[in-house]
């Protein structure tokens, strides 16, 4: 090339570091002062997209001016969570050589992620000659590679559901409390379906379209995507008719395109139908529903999510693929699918008599969970074979609905939620539990929604339990704290109310955990450490250990910084199983969070 760009060196003014960049037989780095540490120059390429459970491959070719040195290569995710995806220590020579390393993209948010190489400490100046990440499969689309990440951004959401979403119930206090709780996300439902006025305009009411632009703005303000459901009753209501009523759906498309259109696409999604059902030909209806939203400014790249014929099931998405009824040509489209399954469980056919039906009770061998896997598996498969069939790529699936009612077992209940999160997370799919409010008997909400809760947000709350099984998180600062373990509050990008510190030999954290079968997990540990630190992570039940392993947290170069580690460990299921971290180290250093990820191969 004949200009350096996209890559730039950083230098740490404090360490006096200083150096240049040019072109000069390859990226020339001229190091006039290195510092003393590696971190204190560095050169990067930034703002790279990297996608969930995607392998890559950095390949490089480098070489030093006069003399052997080292140095570190890095891929890295963005700030202000920044992960080592993939950290190396290399020696170098004279003579060019050639370095190739593979990597796994394991964290959910890939956006702005960098290639970075370690320079500081040392004099000798370098010359790289070429460097390139790969995937290992090669999309064929790259916008639907952004699409993938944007879905991997949604993550874990709940449903606020359109009875709910009429003017002035809707708070914020909905979403601070989905945002502390851990969710990433909100399905917002609206009845324009049963709102618009006389054709052939099919007007929908100002009040109606400023309160939906409202609760999104609300959602937004938190952080949190939202997803607009405003055809949410059609199928359940007046029902749909294909074709009458199509010009309908487009209008009242036409007119909430038009309301979002400057929304960003970053944070908005828009869902064309809830559960259609009946004679609606699905594909024709997604067709001109896709034309009518992208003729729309601002909406020409919105994430739109697509339903198929027959409630939306998993079975009817998995026919949707192989009747291959799927555009193709639109890079900004996910699949939904809800899941109620196994029903007389999740919706007791008994409704009203008290009874509920338990689910899973034999352990990791009862074949209810193998059967949520294999269901989870089928949609996967047939997204695959769709994408080979059509030569192109899979596209992002979104689990727009699951719960299961009130009335069922405690256990069972949390057994089953926390499963189907699990099935959904190991396939890369998106997911919004059904519903945020209404835990009465037979409703699947998970906080009370009584006349006080309507009238008062402040009350709203969360079932512990719920969110404990579908979120998995654990902030360690209100842990148990041992052996002089304390919490810390310094003033860096903790989670949470803070982190817990570790600060010599033995000090330990132990904490309840629950999965819902006995079995190993993957779990992560976000820590900052500024040197590598051994920690012997133990899993007990009942006081008796079940697995215990030696790991060692490698050391973060760059102050402040937070690093991320996975590892395998047995945990007890049904909430008896709990974890303890116990420092090997005299070093001190931190444990901010832990997740609870997936089952294990």
């Amino acid at each position: 090339p004949n200009n350096t760009s996209p890559w730039f060196l950083v230098t740490n003014a404090a360490s006096g570091a200083t150096s240049n960049i040019s072109v000069n037989g390859g990226l020339f780095v001229e190091i006039s002062n290195p510092g003393s540490l590696g971190f204190h120059i560095q050169l990067i390429h930034n703002n790279l997209t990297l996608i969930l459970n995607n392998n890559y491959t950095l390949t490089f070719r480098v070489r030093a001016v006069s003399s052997n040195r080292d140095l570190t290569c890095l891929v890295q995710t963005n700030t202000p969570n920044r992960v080592d995806l993939l950290r190396e220590d290399i020696a170098i020579t004279t003579a060019p050589q050639d370095f190739s390393f593979d990597f796994s993209m394991t964290e959910p948010d890939g956006q702005g992620a960098r290639v970075a190489f370690n320079l500081g400490g040392d004099s000798e100046d370098i010359i790289f000659e070429c460097v390139s990440l790969t995937v290992a499969t090669p999309p064929t689309n790259p916008f639907r590679d952004q699409c993938h990440q944007f879905n991997q951004r949604l993550a874990r959401g709940n449903n606020f559901a359109a009875y709910m979403a009429t003017p002035g119930q809707g708070a914020p206090e909905d979403y601070k409390l989905l945002r502390e709780n851990g969710f990433n996300h909100c399905r917002i439902g609206y009845k324009m379906d049963e709102l618009f006025g006389p054709g052939p305009t099919f007007l929908i009411p100002d009040s109606h379209l400023n309160e939906l632009k409202r609760l999104v703005n609300l959602c937004n303000s938190e952080g949190l995507i939202a997803i607009v459901d405003p055809v949410h009753n059609w199928a359940n209501g007046p029902g749909f008719s294909y074709p009458n009523d199509m010009q309908k759906l487009l209008t009242i498309w036409n007119q909430v395109a038009l309301a979002f259109a400057s929304s960003s696409n970053d944070q908005v999604a828009f869902e064309i139908l809830n559960e259609p059902h009946g004679d609606s030909n699905i594909q024709a209806v997604t067709t001109a529903a896709l034309s009518e939203i992208r003729s729309i400014s601002g909406n020409e790249n919105r994430p739109v999510i697509i339903s198929a014929q027959g409630f939306s099931t998993r079975q009817a998405l998995i026919d949707l693929f192989d009747n291959d009824q799927i555009p193709t040509s639109d890079p900004w489209i996910i699949g939904t699918f809800h899941y109620y399954d196994p029903r007389p469980f999740t919706t007791p056919d008994n409704a009203g008599n008290g009874t509920a039906i338990p689910w899973a009770i034999n352990g990791p061998t009862d074949p209810e969970f193998l059967q949520i896997e294999n269901d989870f598996q089928a949609v996967q498969d047939a997204n695959t074979a769709w994408a080979s069939r059509n030569n192109t790529t899979p596209i992002p699936i979104y689990v727009g609905e699951f719960g299961c009612d009130n009335i069922a077992n405690v256990l069972d209940r949390k057994r089953w939620l926390s499963w189907v999160r699990m099935q959904a997370e190991k396939q890369g799919f998106s997911w919004c539990h059904w519903l945020m409010y209404n835990d009465t008997d037979f409703s699947k909400g998970m906080g009370p929604w009584t006349p006080a809760e309507k009238n008062d947000p402040s009350l709203r709350i969360f079932q512990p339990e719920a969110v404990e099984a579908l979120i998995g998180i654990y902030e360690l600062e209100t842990s148990t704290l041992l052996g002089g373990a304390m919490t810390s509050t310094e003033p860096f990008a903790y989670l949470g109310s803070g982190a817990a510190r570790l600060p010599a030999m033995s000090s330990s954290i132990s904490l309840p955990v629950y999965v819902p079968t006995t079995t190993e997990y993957l779990i992560s540990l976000r820590y900052s450490s500024s040197t590598v630190t051994d920690l012997l992570l133990t899993s007990s039940t009942g006081g008796t250990t079940i697995s215990s392993k030696n790991i060692t947290l490698p050391a973060l170069t760059e102050p402040n910084s937070w690093g991320i580690y996975h590892t395998n460990i047995l945990v007890a299921g049904d909430g008896t199983g709990s974890l303890t971290m116990t420092s090997s180290s005299n070093q001190s250093f931190d444990l901010d969070r832990l997740k609870i990820l997936t089952p294990s191969e």
